[in-house]
């Protein structure tokens, strides 16, 4: 059975690398590479959805902005602090109006909400860019972190 003991220096360490401003570089990175997964998967699915609206697009290119700000956020504490701030408020912006799209999508199918779990099973996926937004959500808090030396 797990001590406590055990159990208080692996957070004993995390809060170290937090207080120390090693945390920051990493959670930038994470940002970056779950916003290139997350842009691979949005792009994947608005190509069976032919793009049929010039909006569908945008989640694609912002995936690959941030994706670029939160590598180039590893590297430099002064892009961490000017350019991955706005990127992923921008993109946590276009993860909101993606997922406003996506309930009227819903709501524009065959039924309506008056079928919700055949229409939201076989027509736009509603959280999916809440699941988008994470990324950008976490480049947001990367941002506001302290940078180590």
């Amino acid at each position: 059975m797990l001590q406590l003991s055990q159990l208080r220096s692996p957070i004993q360490e995390v809060d170290l690398d937090i207080r120390e401003g090693r945390f920051q570089q990493w959670l930038a990175l994470c940002a970056g590479l779950s916003s290139i997964l997350s842009g691979l998967e949005v792009g994947y699915e608005h190509y069976r959805g032919s793009y049929s609206r010039r909006v569908m697009y945008t989640p694609v290119i912002l995936s690959g902005v941030l994706a670029g700000a939160s590598v180039w956020s590893f590297f430099s504490r002064t892009v961490a602090r000017s350019v991955l701030p706005v990127v992923s408020v921008v993109t946590l912006g276009d993860g909101l109006l993606g997922f406003y799209f996506h309930v009227r999508g819903v709501k524009r199918k065959p039924g309506g909400w008056r079928l919700p779990i055949v229409n939201m099973v076989m027509g736009t996926p509603i959280f999916a860019p809440l699941l988008f937004g994470v990324s950008a959500y976490l480049g947001l808090i990367a941002s506001f972190l302290r940078r180590g030396e």
